[in-house]
């Protein structure tokens, strides 16, 4: 059966169809992960041109008849990477391999639209160099730093967004950062997502279109990769199109690159933007910790996401202890159906981190500049102003030959508009 065909047949079908295959990410242990990779591995060739087809459906993928094989084949491909990684000995990794929205994509493809080009630390160093440092001072220090940390636990997460197949992860990092910040803050005025959280939503796109060389921004090339540094574009020099529209942009802090800087500051101020080096096999995370030996420790980068939590209850440095952050791929990574995004990164104490995650650190300065109030109603007087006194009687005045008629010769007539006076 022709492969669209097929895809149309599911569609017919579904969900029912669909529920049927084996779990193809998210899980939470390893014996789950190996009992459904070995599921699939049973799969005949028709079958896997059915669970493709239910893929698409699940993810709402539009079938180009033109790709349609070349998409099939890379799919093969992320389900035989996925099969192999599961199927080891208990043990054997700190992570799982699932399929997700990318899956269809060949890392070359996936490379070439989704991650930005490598960069070295250098430019990363250099773009942070005029940022403003972080200080302890600046800030609440008084709350004492658990062994654990989550801001997800405090409701001021929005939804996991999907930067789609444009190299502009720098631009949701950034972005999505403020929507947090302003959400732990409560300077900004609350936007409702469809799903009823109560955080800002902020237009990607704004700077995506906006923060490009032609205004000014040379490090940023809209789709094509940049850096989260330069987004301070304000709704005067771009305006929103039914986004949220917000004043001027109160910029970033520069935080420490060590672990005890990057929790002290997420936990009394908010989430840490940063660069990452995402590798082949990060395209296929799907639960557990991703170690930092996947990355060899160059310094570059190709990547951006947020730090949102960690935990050290390890020790810092310990294989078990990390980073949790969230990512811009949509369905993709850890943490159930409706609230994917997030990975959990090995914390380590080296330079650049676990994938050259210390690199870019950067937060919002949001909550040390509040948003003016709107300026008050004015009062009403108090006591109210006498009525005016009646009119004076003449001959024409308000009664006798003028009354019925608007007032004769005397007093009773409207004033008539001033046509050249400009209304109020």
């Amino acid at each position: 059966m022709p492969l669209l065909a097929l895809i149309a047949l599911v569609g017919l079908l579904a969900p029912s169809a669909a529920a049927g295959w084996p779990k193809l990410g998210g899980y939470t242990s390893w014996g789950e992960a190996r009992s459904a990779a070995l599921e699939l591995a049973s799969l005949a060739p028709t079958q896997r041109r059915g669970l493709f087809a239910a893929w698409n459906l699940q993810h709402g993928k539009k079938v180009d008849p033109r790709t349609a094989e070349a998409r099939f084949h890379a799919f093969e491909d992320s389900l035989d990477a996925v099969i192999a990684h599961n199927t080891q000995p208990e043990g054997a990794s700190t992570y799982y391999k699932g399929l997700n929205t990318y899956s269809d994509m060949s890392f070359d493809r996936f490379q070439a639209q989704v991650l930005m080009p490598a960069q070295p630390a250098s430019v990363a160093q250099q773009a942070t160099a005029d940022v403003l440092p972080w200080r302890p001072q600046q800030m609440a220090t008084a709350l004492s730093i658990p062994d654990a940390f989550d801001w997800r636990d405090q409701g001021v997460m929005p939804p996991v967004k999907y930067q789609g197949e444009c190299s502009a992860c720098w631009a949701f990092a950034a972005a999505g950062a403020v929507e947090i910040q302003a959400a732990i803050s409560g300077v900004m005025p609350l936007v409702l997502y469809p799903n009823g959280t109560g955080t800002p939503d902020l237009s990607e796109q704004q700077l995506i279109s906006c923060v490009t060389p032609q205004n000014g921004f040379n490090i940023s090339q809209g789709c094509s990769g940049g850096l989260t540094e330069p987004c301070q574009v304000t709704s005067a020099t771009a305006p929103p199109d039914g986004s949220l529209a917000v004043g001027p942009s109160p910029g970033f802090l520069a935080v420490p690159a060590t672990p005890e800087g990057i929790m002290q500051a997420l936990v009394t101020t908010g989430p840490v933007v940063h660069y990452f080096n995402a590798t082949p096999a990060f395209k296929f995370y799907s639960g557990g910790i991703w170690p930092a030996s996947e990355c060899a420790e160059t310094g570059s980068f190709n990547h951006a996401m947020i730090i949102i939590g960690y935990n050290v209850t390890a020790g810092i440095g310990s294989p078990s202890s990390y980073w949790t952050v969230r990512n811009s791929y949509g369905f993709w990574g850890e943490g159930a159906e409706a609230e994917k995004g997030y990975a959990r990164i090995q914390m380590t104490t080296t330079t650049y981190g676990a994938c050259s995650m210390y690199l870019g650190l950067i937060q919002s300065a949001l909550p040390s500049i509040p948003l003016p109030k709107p300026p008050p109603p004015p009062l009403s007087p108090s006591p109210p102003p006498p009525s005016p006194p009646p009119p004076k009687k003449g001959n024409g005045g308000g009664g006798g030959n003028g009354g019925g008629n608007g007032g004769g010769n005397g007093g009773g007539k409207s004033p008539k508009p001033n046509p050249k006076r400009k209304p109020m």
